[in-house]
């Protein structure tokens, strides 16, 4: 699979992949540019594009709340993403136990595994939250799940692009994420979700607060994270960024 946010000269397109360690495309564009040589002054990056019909707001598909043995009336906030440090569920899970006494219809659910679950079950049980978290495991097709939650949150330390942002994004749901790499872009710089600083505890728990507190506001946040992805990050998208390189690229071959 092909790098997310790596770019190429503006006549040559690169799709960008899953994973980028780079704080920001520019900078990853220039770290490329460095090590292969190129020469062109203006790199193009063309934004991944994902499946907007897969992932599209709708009703409640139920599979998660099954799992979690909650219905509809239940507020579920969800994370996706292997259980790695990186990822920083520690935050997550820190901010919840703040904001849970005070939001008793609130759960939470991890999707993902990794190596880091057992130490993360322990932090559950010692901050007395065991009733409201479910660490849901592994799943093939995650598009049914994040239809069932009502905030989603990324707390990583860093980020490239993440797929599981977009994701959120794209089924309507309510984003907050921690201000680092590319969630910044991906959030609109704010506009298109909650952004908090990293690792700041007292931040995220504002943030699900208000965001379980007001329905309206999470339907507009949903909204606007909506018509962010159909914007910038759907397939859709992503062909016309290919479209317009690959046009640019054949005039100026023809104008010579």
């Amino acid at each position: 699979m092909p790098n997310r946010g790596m770019s190429a000269p503006s006549n040559v397109p690169r799709h960008s992949g899953r994973r980028r360690s780079s704080p920001s495309r520019r900078r990853c564009g220039r770290d490329l540019l460095g090590r292969v040589g190129v020469t062109d002054p203006a790199p193009q990056v063309i934004l991944n594009g994902i499946d907007t019909h897969r992932f599209a707001p709708g009703a409640h598909s139920t599979v998660l709340r099954r799992q979690m043995a909650v219905d509809d009336a239940a507020l579920v906030i969800g994370h996706v993403g292997r259980m790695a440090p990186v990822k920083n569920h520690r935050l997550l899970l820190q901010a919840f136990a703040r904001v849970a006494p005070t939001h008793p219809t609130a759960h939470l659910a991890l999707i993902g595994d990794g190596e880091l679950r057992g130490e993360l079950e322990a932090l559950v049980d010692s901050l007395g939250i065991r009733a409201r978290v479910c660490f849901a495991g592994e799943h093939r097709e995650v598009a049914p799940l994040v239809s069932d939650l009502d905030i989603f949150v990324l707390c990583s330390f860093s980020e490239g692009t993440s797929i599981s942002l977009l994701e959120a994004l794209a089924s309507g749901i309510p984003c907050v994420a921690t201000a680092v790499g590319g969630n910044v872009a991906v959030l609109d710089q704010g506009s298109a979700g909650r952004l908090v600083p990293s690792d700041d505890v007292e931040a995220l728990a504002r943030a699900l607060d208000e965001l379980l507190a007001a329905p309206a506001l999470r339907h507009e946040l949903g909204r606007r994270a909506r018509e962010r992805a159909l914007d910038a990050y759907s397939e859709a998208a992503m062909t016309r960024a290919y479209e317009a390189v690959y046009e640019r690229a054949l005039a100026a071959r023809h104008a010579h």
